[in-house]
This record gives C-alpha cells, structure tokens and sequence, in this order.
C-alpha cells in the first residue's frame, strides 16, 4: 500500500515524512485490529474505541478507507449507531465469513 497520508493541506518535507509514517503507522494499527477481531464487523468509531488511540476518529476513518482500497477490508453493508447516534456503515476483514447466529 502506498500514500497513506492524504496530502490536502499541503505539507512538505519533514512535515510529510512524519505524517506518512504516523498515518501508515496507523493502518497497520487498524488492520491489526481487524485480523484480532476476524470475522466480527466493526465501525469506524467502535475501531476508534478498541484501538484506545489519542488520533482522532477521523484518521481511523482515513485508514478504513485506505485498507478498503488496498482489498484488506470491504464494506459489510451492516450499519450501527455511532457515539453520537448517527449511523455508521460497518467494515471486515476482506474474505471472512460473517459470524454465525448462535441457538
């Protein structure tokens, strides 16, 4: 995977280096968490929670989406209520079978 940083401002030099390795740092963190959790679906704020992280929930919002891109995670089509009461779309690791129902 390359261009984990989303370059929008823009910043260059040292700057840059430090935010793409914090934003690749990131997506692994966030993958990470996906294959610990495999096969259950997450949203981006329930990621945001797990991960225990001082980074916005927007960066964990820009590494599900980097991950999704790559084929590392897809689109569950599930939803759940955010923190907020919003609705959020829920993620999983790419290839895993959702979890059965239980009796």
């Amino acid at each position: 995977m390359s261009a984990h940083y989303h370059n929008t401002v823009p910043v260059h030099g040292r700057e840059l280096v430090d935010s793409e390795r914090a934003a690749q740092t990131q997506d692994e963190a966030v993958a990470a968490l996906f294959r610990r959790y495999a096969p259950l679906s997450l949203s981006p704020s329930q990621a945001h929670k797990a991960l225990c992280t001082r980074a916005p929930v927007t960066s964990i919002r820009r590494a599900i989406t980097n991950l999704t891109t790559a084929g590392v995670l897809e689109l569950t089509g599930e939803q759940s209520k955010g923190p907020y009461g919003k609705t959020e779309n829920r993620w999983r690791l790419k290839g895993k079978p959702t979890q059965g129902k239980l009796l």
